[in-house]
């Protein structure tokens, strides 16, 4: 790699590391996870959408829901193909499990990441706050 390219590297990782000093990690708990797991834009937004889609089937029927709203998958389905996610499953009419989220995220994001952990910083920092605490609270422990 050029001299330059690293040292502007360097620089940019030096910057993000005063960055986070900066600012309390106890405010913004899911972006800080987000940067210590180098979880990318694009992961980040896959996470939402499964959130997304995941809270409306635990309120109310998936298929009705859609019936209502058809391009509430648009573009994601092509988005899940990549990452081998049976589309027919997220868009089920089934309560969502914890399981089932842990299945997702390990698709796309690195295996360092702890789901709980993810569901726990979501929690905290009040986003998709319902959903993380449901599937928190319907966690089965095995052992």
């Amino acid at each position: 790699m050029n001299q330059q390219i690293e040292e502007e590297l360097k620089l940019l990782k030096f910057q993000i590391k005063l960055l986070k000093m900066a600012v309390p990690n106890d405010d913004y708990p899911y972006f800080m996870y987000l940067l210590d797991h180098d979880i990318t834009e694009k992961q980040s937004n896959l996470i939402k959408d499964i959130l997304v889609i995941l809270n409306i089937r635990n309120k109310t029927v998936f298929s009705e829901y859609k019936k209502g709203q058809p391009e509430i998958a648009e573009g994601l389905i092509e988005e899940l193909n990549k990452f081998h996610i049976n589309e027919q499953q997220l868009f089920s009419d089934e309560k969502p499990s914890y399981e089932e989220f842990e299945y997702y995220i390990k698709q796309f994001l690195p295996s360092h990441v702890n789901p709980i952990y993810l569901l726990q910083s979501l929690e905290k920092q009040s986003l998709f706050k319902n959903i993380a605490k449901y599937l928190l609270d319907n966690l089965t422990f095995k052992e």
